[in-house]
Parts: structure tokens; C-alpha cells; sequence
């Protein structure tokens, strides 16, 4: 019986295991970040994060989570400018162009192993 109930509770903490890995895979920040585009803000919104969607053409991107700074400050109608392989963008109203900080990027991701080694320790802020 002993052996029946350790034979379950492992495979509980290995299945416990895989899906926390999976929930906390920063390949979602890697992509975002690597991308760069132009486009234009069509939405903000808050479902359980803050979104916004970004129209670059014919395709509507919805980047996540966004610093407070960048979320507080953008309005629907701006400009936008993701530097690729950054975390930061430019924002264009009316003439004026603000440079700003993209996503946050929780603490945890920077020492993963899966984090990209030459942005570790980059873009560290305490915007949350």
C-alpha cells in the first residue's frame, strides 16, 4: 500500500513539475523582444493583464505583460516602434517621439536557463 501511495505522489509532483515548467516559459518575453515592427495602437484593454493590440499592416499584435509606465502612458491612435532584439520601444504623438520600456520581465526570468545569457541582468526594473 506504502508503495502504491509514493508511486502516486510522485507522478502528482512530477506531472506538478512539468506543468509549472511549461506555465513559466519565457519564450513569449524572447519572442516579443527579438520582434521589432512599426505600427499603430487599436486597443488597450485588461482581460487578466494589460494588452494592447498593435495593427503592423495587415496583422494585429497583442504584446504582454507591459510595463506600468509604458501601459499608463499609451493611448489608443500612437505610433509605434519595437527595436528588435530590445526591450523598448518608440512612441510618436503628435510630433513628440518618447522612448519607453516594453515588457516587464518578472525576476525569475532572467536567471532561467532558458533566458538568452546576453540579456541577463538587462532591462531590470522596478515597474511593478
Amino acid at each position: 500500500m506504502w508503495r502504491k501511495l509514493i508511486g502516486y505522489l510522485s507522478i502528482a509532483i512530477i506531472l506538478f513539475s512539468i506543468k509549472y515548467f511549461l506555465a513559466n516559459d519565457p519564450h513569449n518575453y524572447i519572442n516579443n523582444i527579438r520582434k521589432g515592427y512599426n505600427g499603430r495602437v487599436v486597443d488597450k484593454f485588461i482581460d487578466r493583464e494589460r494588452h494592447i493590440k498593435v495593427k503592423v499592416n495587415s496583422e494585429i499584435l497583442e504584446p504582454w505583460p507591459l510595463t506600468d509606465s509604458l501601459w499608463n502612458f499609451i493611448i489608443i491612435g500612437d505610433s509605434i516602434e519595437k527595436i528588435p532584439n530590445d526591450n523598448y520601444v518608440y512612441l510618436f504623438r503628435n510630433g513628440e517621439k518618447v522612448k519607453m520600456q516594453y515588457l516587464y520581465i518578472h525576476r525569475d526570468y532572467y536567471t532561467d536557463f532558458r533566458w538568452p545569457k546576453e540579456w541577463k541582468g538587462r532591462w531590470i526594473i522596478n515597474d511593478r
